[in-house]
């Protein structure tokens, strides 16, 4: 009975460990992880916004700035911006949006104006100075999207469904634990009653 018993624990342990395991799978998955910051951006000259950023993975993030494709009257032109990340009184990483092309993502313009390492936890500041306007741009709604890189999206997808893939499996061995357990138990209590 003893041994049926902390039979029954184990089985439990694994299964919460199972659901503790996809439970944080799934919430990485979320867009606060995978995109720490979403907001919308102005093109005025000698405009100056400060933004914070909470990453909440180590990872290599990078700027990008999006303009939907529907809402612009021209290509989008050069942009003239400098933008600088601080990590408490550390710059972590700075730079121009000069010299960056425009890309077409199936009806998105991108311009990605740079990378920064992110670290869990952090608390990063990016401050973003437009030294030359470009109206243009600003009326067709600009969006500075904080975010890991395109290229690095397959694999954090790929280790997140691997990821969930362990806890289902471990969930799946814990119920076998339990059910063959109860198997026992059922057949211990027959040869006693027969």
């Amino acid at each position: 009975m003893r041994l049926t018993s902390l039979g029954y624990g184990v089985g439990v342990v694994i299964l919460a460990a199972s659901a503790f395991m996809y439970a944080r799978a799934s919430l990485s998955q979320g867009d606060s992880y995978t995109e720490p910051l979403i907001t919308p951006v102005s093109f005025a000259a000698g405009s100056v916004k400060t933004f914070l950023i909470t990453t909440k993975l180590d990872r290599n993030f990078e700027l990008a700035i999006d303009i939907e494709q529907s809402r612009l009257k021209v290509q989008p032109s050069k942009t003239d911006m400098t933008w600088q990340i601080v990590d408490g009184d550390s710059v972590v990483a700075d730079g121009t949006s000069l010299e960056k092309p425009w890309q077409n993502w199936w009806g998105t313009f991108e311009q990605i104006l740079g990378n920064f390492p992110g670290r869990v936890g952090h608390h990063y500041t990016l401050t973003l100075r437009v030294n030359e306007g470009t109206p243009q741009l600003d009326s067709a709604g600009p969006i500075l999207k904080v975010r890991i890189p395109r290229d690095d999206w397959e694999g954090y997808g790929a280790g997140v469904a691997i990821e969930k893939l362990e806890a289902g499996t471990l969930g799946f061995v814990g119920l076998i634990v339990i059910a063959i357990l109860f198997q026992l138990r059922r057949r211990a209590q027959k040869r006693r009653v027969g």
